[in-house]
């Protein structure tokens, strides 16, 4: 039953087009619903106990009171029973059997608010020994006997004394005789007989009632621990019911959070992509309506800007072969005037050379920065054989040295051997760009420091300047196309801005990661983190680099 439920709830949320504030509220409904169930049941259980309690309570005071009054009222009767033997009237005869009565109606009324068989088979004895026709077997009435030697007249007050009954009772009444004297001595004795009979009768009356106190004391005992065991019985099934309504509201709150923000991240997902400019997947969102829609639209906007893109590499391959061929032609011209082909020039004019053929040089490296900008951006990784990183940068070291020389910028490397496999034209891009730079904002005089050591998972390669350094609200700028950073470059001629973008889109098509560490005044470090493997690339490790504030791992250089 639950698998069909949650197999009914999971393919509502794969294929429901609702709203998502309809999704939120039926998630936010069925999330508590289970906490509302148990609340439910914890006040329903409650209730019960308090209107147990409640009836406890009532039985204990009306068991209390019917054996107080009971008690007293048998001691009534005891005591009109003695009254009844000595005085010989019967209307205390009539008021032991008006008390009996009452006696009997609470006996009942306590037996039946107790109902334990020992209690009933103590009552029936109680009603057995106070019962009126076995106290008094014989009633107190007139006798019809004349006085001896005389005449009876209806209309005369008959003349009653008492007589001894053998059972207890009151005396019977005959006419008084002659021998009065010894009769009223046989009297007194049969009246204290009957008292005896009395006080054994009742004595085992009182013992029936302490008895029945026992059993109404341990009934209440009984009745409160009955009580406590059944809250406690309670309070546990409470617990147990919000233990496991708890972790089951709380998967449930997941389950329907995640399959709400899983199409929400898919958004944030697609929108990160957008902006970091991949526009070869496409997106495709579920979920609710709205969001639906809205990944729509973004599909359709990633279609128009992969289009411009496509335009605009186009654009840019167009513009640069279109000034390379002048400007290859501005470059041979001027090479021809330094060689004096045409005929003899002066200082002044191999000066003016001179300049135009840097400047010449310089516009030719930033239009093929340009190209290779928009190489690396648009055609795919290509793994070559194993590569040496050592001899990497050395081979880019060489490039540069007639540019160090002028400079007297020297180089301090440190590691060895290394072998990588990956693309050597990124790397080669990455090395030469980052020296580039180094290059560009040392001072004259400076020294580059470049270490790389490796580890199982990836290699890590640093290039770090003597330079002004950048500022930390340029740290993350400085990777975008054409951003002119806030320091000075040393020379004249102005960066074209795209030297560190292509670094990052080589690092990022080679899956590696770069961080930078630098303080104003102090240089800039630039650490480079390529996986060690390009087929099998490895999730990142802690590879340190010399002169960086990251902590050291298990490397090899």
């Amino acid at each position: 039953m639950s698998d069909k439920i949650a197999g009914k709830l999971e393919s509502v949320f794969l294929q429901s087009r609702a709203p998502l504030m309809h999704q939120w509220a039926v998630a936010a409904i069925m999330t508590l619903l289970p906490l509302l169930v148990a609340i439910g049941y914890a006040i329903h259980s409650i209730e019960q106990q308090n209107r147990g309690q409640y009836r406890l309570v009532n039985t204990v005071i009306l068991v209390n009171q019917l054996s107080v009054k009971v008690a007293e009222e048998v001691r009534e009767l005891e005591r009109f029973a003695k009254q009844y033997v000595v005085l010989a009237d019967v209307r205390f005869a009539e008021l032991y059997q008006n008390k009996e009565q009452m006696v009997r109606s609470r006996l009942n009324k306590l037996d039946k608010a107790i109902g334990k068989p020992e209690l009933s088979q103590t009552v029936l004895m109680v009603f057995n020994l106070i019962d009126s026709s076995r106290v008094f077997p014989s009633i107190h009435r007139p006798m019809t006997a004349e006085y001896p030697g005389s005449e009876t007249n209806s209309a005369d007050p008959v003349e009653y004394r008492v007589v001894a009954s053998p059972k207890i009772g009151p005396p019977e009444v005959a006419i008084a005789d002659s021998d009065g004297k010894a009769k009223k001595s046989r009297e007194e004795e049969a009246r204290e007989q009957q008292l005896n009979q009395l006080e054994a009768v009742f004595d085992d009356v009182n013992k029936q009632i302490w008895t029945l106190e026992s059993l109404t004391e341990q009934f209440i005992d009984d009745s409160l621990k009955l009580t406590e065991r059944e809250y406690a019985e309670k309070r546990r099934y409470i617990w147990w019911i919000g233990s496991l309504i708890l972790p089951l509201s709380g998967l449930l709150m997941l389950l329907f959070s995640y399959r709400i923000s899983r199409p929400l991240k898919q958004l944030g997902s697609s929108i990160k992509s957008l902006g970091q400019g991949d526009l070869e997947q496409p997106i495709e969102i579920g979920g609710s309506r709205d969001l639906v829609l809205l990944g729509d639209r973004l599909e359709w906007t990633r279609l128009r800007l992969l289009s411009l893109e496509k335009q605009k590499n186009v654009f840019l391959r167009h513009v640069t072969h279109e000034l390379k061929t002048p400007l290859s032609s501005i470059i041979e011209a001027t090479s021809l005037l330094s060689d004096q082909v045409p005929g003899p020039i002066n200082a002044r004019q191999q000066q003016v050379l001179t300049i135009l053929a840097s400047n010449a040089d310089k516009l030719l490296e930033q239009i093929q920065q340009l190209l290779n900008y928009n190489t690396v951006r648009s055609e795919q990784v290509e793994i070559t054989a194993n590569l040496d990183i050592q001899t990497l940068v050395y081979r880019q070291i060489e490039r540069v040295k007639d540019l160090t020389e002028a400079s007297q910028i020297t180089f301090e490397c440190k590691g060895g051997h290394l072998a990588i496999m990956s693309e050597s034209a990124r790397i080669e891009m990455v090395l030469s760009n980052l020296i580039s730079n180094a290059i560009n904002y040392s001072k004259h005089g400076g020294t580059i420091f470049i270490a790389w050591q490796g580890n199982r998972k990836e290699v890590g390669i640093s290039v770090k300047d003597q330079g002004p350094g950048i500022a930390k609200a340029e740290q993350d700028m400085i990777f975008q196309p054409f951003y002119q950073g806030g320091a000075l470059r040393e020379g004249a001629i102005k960066g074209s801005g795209l030297g560190l973008s292509i670094v990052r889109e080589c690092v990022n098509a080679l899956h590696g990661r770069i961080v930078v560490e630098s303080e104003p005044g102090k240089g800039a470090n630039f650490m480079v983190f390529l996986p060690r493997n390009l087929d099998h690339p490895l999730a990142p490790g802690d590879l340190a680099l010399p002169g960086s504030s990251q902590k050291n791992s298990d490397s090899e250089s």
